[in-house]
């Protein structure tokens, strides 16, 4: 889970000039990027708080379309809005950016049945090698979607990770 504070509240003398310019650097486009799809902010000058609207949800919208859950909430003294990023572990999603990432994932115990039995160095019953203190020590091995089967299920700390390479 990551989570991203935005402002919610500012001072009403502040003001941003040229606030569709600002937003493109915000998502690191320059002016004449053809990507920028949203509808043009006329004014020429917005309210801060306006902006600040404005641009966390641009936020939301485009890691929505990245497949991230989000949730969010505003803090107890109305003050900040916290958005929530995640994955989820057991989704489709999360396997989709593992394999283009080729995040390295451990190779469930239960996979290591029928290695080959004449490689040596400690094993445990399932033939996952072991360390001196008898730990499982697995192999790791680039994501693959086909062979979903052979992988630990996502973790806490894989999702996170995950996220972190997409964003």
């Amino acid at each position: 889970l990551i989570v991203i504070v935005f402002p919610r509240q500012l001072a009403r003398a502040a003001a941003v000039r040229n606030p569709e310019q600002q937003a493109k650097r915000v998502f690191g486009m320059g002016d004449e990027d053809a990507s920028w799809n949203r509808p043009c902010i006329v004014e020429q000058c917005l309210a801060a708080s306006e902006y600040h609207s404005f641009v966390r949800d641009e936020v939301v919208r485009r890691l929505g379309l990245a497949g991230f859950s989000l949730s969010s909430f505003v803090s107890i003294d109305q003050d900040e809005v916290f958005l929530k990023i995640g994955l989820d572990r057991d989704g489709q999603n999360i396997r989709i950016l593992a394999q283009k990432f080729q995040y390295l994932m451990p190779i469930r115990r239960e996979a290591y049945v029928g290695f080959d039995p004449n490689n040596p160095g400690r094993k445990d019953e399932f033939g996952c090698p072991v360390d001196d203190y008898g730990r499982p020590v697995p192999l790791y091995q680039p994501y693959v979607w086909d062979n979903d089967a052979v992988y630990e299920r996502f973790s806490d700390v894989d999702a996170v990770r995950i996220a972190m390479l997409r964003i």
